[in-house]
């Protein structure tokens, strides 16, 4: 598949149109080529401003100018970059396939921090263009979010991408000239091991539809916890943290075929308030408040649901014990492939993956919070064995144990 063809595909637009309802902002994409700007691929959005702008002589020329160092910039470091059009505003930029050409740019929006500077910002980038012709465009729908906001959710919107494009390619190399087997309506997402910076999105979302909000609160809670930042700007980094958990887990259940839609719009209101939280806990708050629009979309008297629930809970409350999947098909009553095959075909990971992960974020609260040895918390979480523990802990946070505690413990 070309990459301006998967761009185009329902899954790709899916993604993009539910990252532009989240920032509330307008987004396009452009295809770069040699450090050069070509045409603009597609767009979602806009602002009154952005609109007088353009409008205006020589003024899509000059968006064009704000944008190019910074696409280039993001394009060459494989990273979301932030800049300053000639209006003021911020935007950022952000590579959306590896090597392909294709930046995404977000904006334009005002850092909450900075909204009372912004004023002879608009005035000088205005008269520049127009001269002494008045600026009869709103600047009030140029909405104010927290700075770090904007590149997590970029980033979010970067490795969906990244994702969906690899299990593509991967499709299309399968396929041989003289036998094309027919696609799955659900064709199963490769579970990737996640990163000492990731989130157990799948596992979050599972919990979520089987009505454990307690679980995915410690889970985001967890994931707060392991945020390091300097005074001055924790409160911005935790928003930021927040909010891409949030995004990542409304990923995972669009996927699954739990949230729609319409749940990124119920989910709004909250997500203003994250955005104006203040503290850990009103940011973890916000974020749960946000992340409750899954769980009404998933009612626990569902078949689907009451399946998840049961799993959970049999999970949770005998982590300890070490289920194999096949002592944990037997007290369901299921067989171990439906348990599997369920698994791996609403959120793209095996029983292990899944598992594993439980007890990975189990054993993450055990070792910030207690001095508990490796080898006891092992044992907590049902892994019998401290070397298998070790490899297990570090395919899923990119890290030993022992890394882990001396970079996050609280002792």
């Amino acid at each position: 598949m070309k990459p301006l063809d998967f761009l185009r595909s329902d899954a790709a637009q899916q993604a993009l149109e539910r990252a532009a309802k989240a920032a509330g902002m307008p987004m396009s994409i452009h295809y770069l080529d040699r450090r050069q700007e070509g045409l603009r691929v597609a767009g979602w959005g806009s602002c009154g401003v952005c609109r007088a702008v353009a409008e205006a002589p020589g003024g899509r020329a000059v968006c064009r100018a704000s944008r190019m160092t910074a696409s280039a910039l993001a394009a060459e470091q494989g990273r979301p970059i932030g800049f300053v059009c000639h209006m003021g505003f911020s935007c950022t930029s952000v590579p959306l396939l590896d090597g392909e050409g294709f930046v995404a740019t977000l904006g334009p929006y005002v850092p909450a921090e900075a909204q009372g500077d912004l004023e002879h910002d608009v005035d000088a980038g205005w008269t520049a263009l127009a001269g002494d012709a008045p600026l009869t465009a709103d600047t009030g729908d140029v909405r104010a979010l927290p700075a770090e906001s904007v590149p997590a959710l970029a980033e979010w919107l970067r490795d969906s991408l990244r994702s969906a494009w690899e299990a593509a390619h991967e499709i299309a190399v399968d396929v041989k000239p003289e036998v094309v087997p027919a696609v799955p309506k659900h064709t199963p997402r490769k579970p990737k091991p996640r990163t000492a910076a990731g989130f157990p999105a799948e596992a979050c979302a599972l919990a979520l539809a089987g009505g454990n909000q307690p679980k995915a609160r410690r889970m985001l809670q967890g994931a707060l916890e392991e945020v390091t930042a300097p005074r001055a700007t924790r409160m911005e980094a935790l928003r930021a943290a927040a909010a891409a958990a949030v995004f990542s887990v409304f990923e995972a259940a669009a996927a699954a075929g739990i949230g729609t839609e319409a749940a990124w719009q119920e989910a709004e209101p909250a997500l203003g308030k994250l955005r104006a939280a203040d503290t850990e806990k009103a940011v973890l708050d916000a974020a749960m408040a946000a992340l409750g629009v899954i769980r009404r979309r998933e009612q626990p008297r569902s078949r689907p649901a009451g399946r998840y629930a049961a799993l959970d809970k049999l999970l949770t409350e005998r982590i300890a014990d070490g289920l194999s999947l096949e002592e944990v098909a037997a007290v369901l009553g299921e067989k171990a492939t439906t348990i599997s095959h369920r698994l791996r075909r609403k959120f793209g990971m095996s029983y292990s993956d899944y598992a594993g992960q439980l007890r990975v974020e189990h054993a993450k609260g055990l070792l910030r919070r207690t001095k508990l040895t490796a080898t006891e918390v092992a044992r907590r979480v049902g892994i019998k064995d401290q070397s298998h523990f070790s490899k297990v802990f570090r395919r899923f946070e990119g890290m030993s144990p022992t890394e882990y505690r001396r970079r996050y413990g609280k002792h």
